[in-house]
């Protein structure tokens, strides 16, 4: 019979692992494993999952998986879902391309679920995980804008700080405090390109600003103004 991906021999009470058997009276391998299938370090012929079955497992007999990574793996899917409604296929390419973690074509996998990933290597999924952490930093950074810069928000002006690869939204500010941080060096976010114009032409003397586009074309970075001959790093972002 089949047990858990593996076969069992009622007669001899066995398990057969696909290439050894187990024997469950005794708790033992009975005999040693492919010395072709063996892992990097492992010279072990009776060893099981590189002598760590707690972290790992060997569902087939010739290859550990982790066992974090399976869990992991399911979590991945999960918040791809929760911010499927946030998030594209599109956004989530430019977004690698941004960074050059390449890592864009991983989309239709994330979509179709836990099974397809559970087929990646672990080093694959480590990348993918190590790159889904940092898209969704952009995308809570993102959501937090979106959230609180509208058109017809009584709050027209907010520090913000340039993070990796996006755009953190900070503390409210009036007109005269958005003037006074971006003489101090400090970025500010602002509603609309009008406004940011403003603040920056007022910090810089009365001069007219400098305006760049994105510097990348990702989620995460906006438009924005400097003062007048770049004469700081202070960026004046905008949303509309």
């Amino acid at each position: 019979m089949r047990y858990r991906g593996y076969y069992y021999d009622t007669g001899t009470n066995l398990y057969y692992l696909q290439s050894r058997y187990y024997d469950a009276n005794i708790g033992r391998f009975i005999n040693a494993d492919d010395s072709n299938l063996l892992l990097n370090n492992v010279y072990n012929l009776y060893a099981y999952c590189e002598n760590n079955p707690v972290n790992h497992l060997d569902p087939n007999g010739k290859s550990l998986e982790a066992i974090g990574f399976a869990i992991g793996a399911f979590a991945v899917y999960m918040v791809v879902i929760c911010y499927s409604s946030i998030v594209s296929s599109s956004s989530w390419s430019s977004f690698c391309t941004s960074v050059g973690n390449g890592m864009s074509s991983a989309w239709g996998t994330l979509k179709g679920g836990v099974s397809r990933l559970k087929k990646w290597s672990v080093k694959k999924l480590k990348a993918l995980l190590a790159a889904l952490n940092a898209y969704l930093t952009v995308v809570r950074a993102e959501s937090k804008i979106r959230n609180n810069v509208k058109r017809n928000s009584r709050t027209r002006y907010w520090s913000a700080t340039l993070g990796k690869n996006c755009v953190d939204l900070g503390r409210k500010l009036s007109y005269s405090q958005a003037v006074a941080e971006v003489k101090k060096n400090k970025s500010v976010f602002t509603v609309t390109k009008a406004e940011a114009y403003a603040v920056a032409k007022a910090a810089g003397g009365g001069k007219t600003p400098m305006y760049n586009n994105k510097h990348k074309n990702s989620i995460g970075y906006y438009n924005h103004y400097h003062v007048y001959n770049h004469s700081n790093g202070a960026h004046v972002w905008f949303l509309f």
